[in-house]
């Protein structure tokens, strides 16, 4: 299903749910950084159980990131058209994202390491942006330049197909080979390894556009939810019974990611101005958020893994949230940066 323009904006005017989703999946991806960053910058041994407990709230967090690319999908599909055109315009602002945003993480990275900015700190910090070496979370804008380019392809197999047969199985076969059987292999003797080109990341954006383009009103809302809820389940539990998932394509945050975009779609939250602007602020928190922790950690040296760990950390990831929201809001007031934000 596919609708015109005007539909689009009406029907973002009710998703209140969608913008509290958005919400909370950056205070989950801010959350995230909190409780790495200080491990990795940490110099000494730290205890087991705090590795665990830490390790945990990580893992507990991940479904954030793919929810954000689901919502990618979901979003372009209420689009009634989505063109090489359309989508080098997406690509490009993330391109220039990259040499902004990027560089001037990849200059700050230059300037801890070496105390000093000059020309060679420059040229390092430039390659660093080419290289794909830049801090941990602008990953993800290199991975949603190459599915904004990719996403004309499938938007055309989803909006013309409209059988939601064809559109289940091309799903479904991106979520077996690309986070199931890795699963598989990952935790048994038994591999198979075929090289299917469309990634795992793309599993999530057209999981979205399933949503988007097709109708599910022939599955009871009870049994929605109910299956959203079977999904969360396992996705919580997985931690807590031994299982130690090493990224955002693992199986069991996948589930997580999934069960609670399906839950949401089902929660009738009506949209409010106030949670509207803090889901709008959401790409800039995701993007600024790291400037604060890491100023933090690598320059005024903040020890947060002694002592009282824990409520160093709350106090700390509540700081971090306020002050990027904050940070964002006012920077959107200004033309040049709210293009990029």
């Amino acid at each position: 299903m596919s609708t015109n323009e005007p539909a689009v904006k009406t029907e973002k005017k009710q998703m209140g749910n969608l913008d509290v989703l958005r919400f909370l999946s950056a205070l989950a991806v801010v959350c995230i950084h909190v409780v790495s960053a200080p491990v990795h910058a940490y110099e000494g041994a730290l205890r087991a159980d705090l590795t665990h407990t830490l390790e945990t709230i990580h893992y507990l967090m991940d479904w954030s990131v793919p929810v954000f690319f689901i919502l990618t999908g979901y979003f372009c599909g209420k689009h009634a058209t989505y063109t090489y055109a359309f989508a080098w315009k997406k690509a490009r602002k993330f391109i220039i994202v990259l040499f902004t945003v990027g560089l001037f993480y990849g200059l700050l990275e230059c300037v801890f390491a070496s105390n000093h900015l000059g020309l060679q700190e420059i040229r390092t910090a430039f390659l660093n942006v080419l290289n794909r070496n830049l801090w941990d979370h602008m990953w993800f804008v290199y991975d949603i330049i190459g599915i904004y380019l990719v996403l004309p392809l499938l938007f055309a197999f989803f909006t013309k197909a409209r059988a939601p047969r064809e559109q289940g199985i091309l799903v479904f076969l991106l979520f077996l080979l690309n986070i199931l059987l890795p699963w598989i292999g990952e935790h048994t003797a038994v591999k198979i390894n075929i090289n299917f080109p469309l990634g795992a990341y793309l599993f999530y954006v057209c999981f979205g556009l399933l949503f988007s383009t097709c109708s599910l009103e022939r599955i009871s809302r009870r049994a929605r939810i109910g299956v959203s809820a079977v999904l969360i389940l396992a996705g919580i539990l997985a931690p807590l019974l031994g299982a130690a998932p090493q990224s955002y394509t693992d199986l069991f945050v996948c589930f997580l990611a999934s069960g609670l975009f399906v839950l949401f779609l089902e929660l009738p939250i009506p949209a409010t101005k106030g949670m509207t602007e803090l889901a709008v602020c959401t790409w800039g928190v995701y993007l600024i958020h790291p400037f604060f922790i890491n100023l933090a950690i690598k320059f005024f040296k903040i020890d947060l893994l002694s002592g009282m760990v824990f409520g160093k950390l709350l106090g700390f990831y509540l700081a971090v949230a306020a002050i990027s929201f904050l940070a964002t809001f006012v920077l959107r007031r200004i033309p040049v940066i709210k293009a990029l934000f």
